[in-house]
């Protein structure tokens, strides 16, 4: 979990216009908000692909299970947070947890 933590730390240190196409910086509601979630996922054993910043304003995580489902989280700037994962589907923290042990459980 370190790992991702750290480099959660290092994007925040991200200034605007980072990626010369004007990219805003990380706000402080979207580190808080994506440290739970790295959080979230070590405690309900749900592997982390990567995290990353997003250049519309805020953090990407990805996330999977052992049989390859993967899912996008985005959390934005002002704390929102959305997924994508399955056939487009989108749903909460619980529905992610869900889908990724379908499979993990047989």
């Amino acid at each position: 979990m370190q790992k991702y933590l750290d480099q959660l730390n290092e994007l925040a240190l991200l200034k605007d216009n980072w990626d010369e196409e004007g990219a805003p910086p990380l706000s402080s509601t979207c580190i808080e908000k994506t440290k739970e979630i790295i959080e979230w996922a070590f405690q309900n054993k749900i592997n982390i692909d990567y995290v990353d910043a997003d250049v519309m304003g805020g953090t990407a995580i990805g996330v999977d299970n052992d049989s390859g489902k993967y899912v996008w989280i985005s959390i934005k700037n002002n704390g929102a947070v959305h997924n994508i994962y399955g056939d487009n589907r989108h749903g909460t923290l619980d529905d992610i947890k869900e889908y990724l042990k379908e499979d993990d459980d047989g």
